[in-house]
């Protein structure tokens, strides 16, 4: 993945394939990088990804949501 001028580059981050109308490319395959972990998660949000571009889907706006804790969380699920 990559810009369209990156003779490296198969697909452009909008996931279309360079050189070719109205192909894209949507799992795995695509990764600049090999992850560390299992493929599965990131093969999905590299679908709804190529999803939300086909439907013209803007980017989410940020919550900048904090981390959230439950009262007496220190105290739950133990012992003594």
């Amino acid at each position: 993945m990559g810009r369209a001028d990156d003779p490296l580059a198969v697909v452009d981050p909008e996931l279309r394939v360079i050189g070719v109308e109205g192909l894209r490319v949507a799992d795995s395959s695509i990764f600049p990088r090999i992850t560390n972990g299992n493929l599965n998660a990131p093969s999905i949000m590299t679908g709804e990804k190529a999803a939300d571009h086909i439907l013209g889907a803007g980017m989410l706006a940020p919550k900048n949501l904090g981390p959230q804790m439950a009262a007496g969380w220190d105290r739950m699920q133990r012992s003594g």
